[in-house]
């Protein structure tokens, strides 16, 4: 098993052969990307985030209060 593990990474070291490409540079345009669409997407991660620790920050409160019934 020791050896199997040693030569995972020397057989994927021999993909970069295999990745080089020998038909010339390539041309690479940034393409204009969706503002709207970065600006859902953050609102919905950073969203998440938030609500997520606030469901956390008022989960610990409700316990110390005891608004909530104690768990078994």
């Amino acid at each position: 098993m020791r050896n199997f593990l040693s030569a995972i990474p020397l057989f994927l070291m021999s993909f970069w052969i295999y990745a080089a490409d020998e038909s010339g540079p390539v041309d690479t345009t940034v393409s204009a990307s969706d503002e709207i669409g970065i600006i859902i997407f953050g609102l919905i991660f950073f969203g998440l985030i938030f609500g997520y620790f606030g469901y956390l920050y008022w989960g610990k409160n409700k316990n110390k209060n005891g608004d909530e019934a104690q768990s078994k």
